[in-house]
């Protein structure tokens, strides 16, 4: 006779942390922070200016990536990865200020017309993703001439 009894079930838990993350091959943790550093983002970079109304220095509101902030492992591979850029050197003081970690291979950054050109030549030639702003498209080719061959598109 067949009994009807059910087998006893744990209750499920969500988890919430790894705790064996350390315990694993260190090839492995590597692979994995360079997956996490690889997450496309978008840099829309705002400007913001001096007292007389120039770009002072660009800025972005995405969050500095995280792998960069998680423990010495992951920051880094995750400075393999990512660059210091954006900077625009101060008038004042001739060296260059802030800075925003970006990964050129996949973050795709937004910018109005205006400030292109406030991107130093290598930057806009790393430049692989780019939506710009243009207010006034009519003078986008006079604004951005000047660098259009430094901007090829990549596939």
């Amino acid at each position: 006779m067949a009994s009807n009894t059910e087998e006893p079930t744990l209750p499920v838990t969500p988890l919430t942390t790894f705790r064996l993350f350390p315990r694993l091959p260190l090839e492995l943790r590597r692979c994995i922070w360079k997956f996490a550093a690889f997450e496309a983002r978008l840099l829309e970079l705002l400007p913001h200016a001096d007292a007389f109304g120039r770009p002072y220095y660009l800025f972005t509101s995405s969050p500095t990536p995280v792998t960069l902030h998680v423990c010495r492992e992951s920051r880094s591979e995750a400075l393999a990865i990512f660059s210091k850029a954006f900077s625009i050197v101060c008038k004042f003081t001739e060296t260059k200020q802030r800075y925003i970690w970006t990964n050129f291979s996949v973050d795709t950054i937004k910018i109005e017309q205006y400030y292109l050109r406030d991107v130093e030549r290598g930057e806009r030639a790393s430049i692989r993703r780019l939506r710009v702003k243009a207010d006034h498209p009519e003078t986008f080719k006079d604004v951005c001439y000047p660098y259009d061959y430094e901007m090829n598109a990549r596939a």
